[in-house]
């Protein structure tokens, strides 16, 4: 499959195409820190804050990869009529699952809070896979010429390092909130997904910007 596949548009000319693709990358790494993040204080929420073992946390958490590995087989077909459009309602979904996670946490009594993680965990895992391998593709139509190899590894460097300032920024902050109050998990987990929220915007915002260029 091409890069071609995920959009019926021809690629049109640019007088900088390097702008779409530094554009793309920035998508990409917003998105992937922040997903790391969330999964990340989710399970250290689960762990720590409802006392499940490492391995029944991982459990409920299965549903996400799960979602994702389906959803990455044939998104790619909604991403090929839609184009960038499909990236972004799956990003916006993202948004949402990220905010009902916060609501649930804070809200919802415990013995109704497994099912809701469990449900909101495979949403999250189902929009993954309509942003995360798409976003690739469509970026790297954009990799400067001769460079395909380099643009690609620089893609990957740039989720690598997001996702490792991101896990270690949103973790500490989540951290920093409980020490002062060890019965505020709810509170701590909020603060801390409301900065994924932010990430996400602001990958959303790069979405938005080449999803118009390409109707343009």
């Amino acid at each position: 499959m091409s890069a071609g596949d995920y959009d019926r548009a021809p690629v049109v000319a640019h007088r900088d195409p390097n702008r779409w693709f530094r554009l793309g990358t920035t998508v990409a790494l917003f998105w992937f820190g922040s997903i790391l993040a969330v999964n990340g204080v989710l399970s250290l929420y689960l762990i720590e804050g409802l006392g499940f073992a490492p391995l029944s946390a991982a459990l409920i958490m299965t549903g996400s990869s799960l979602a994702m590995a389906m959803t990455s087989a044939f998104g790619w077909r909604l991403v090929a009529r839609f184009g960038r459009s499909a990236v972004v309602f799956a990003i916006v979904g993202e948004i949402l699952v990220i905010l009902g996670y916060i609501v649930a946490v804070n809200l919802i009594p415990r013995e109704y809070l497994i099912p809701v993680l469990v449900v909101l965990a495979v949403l999250s895992g189902v929009a993954s896979g309509f942003v995360d391998a798409p976003n690739r593709v469509l970026t790297l139509e954009y990799a400067p010429a001769g460079a395909n190899g380099v643009a690609a590894g620089f893609l990957q460097l740039s989720q690598r390092l997001s996702a490792t300032i991101s896990l270690a920024a949103v973790s500490g902050l989540y951290l920093g909130v409980l020490g002062s109050s060890t019965e505020g998990y709810g509170r701590a987990f909020g603060f801390a997904l409301a900065v994924c929220v932010v990430m996400l915007t602001l990958s959303l915002a790069g979405e938005v910007a080449d999803s118009r260029r390409r109707r343009a």
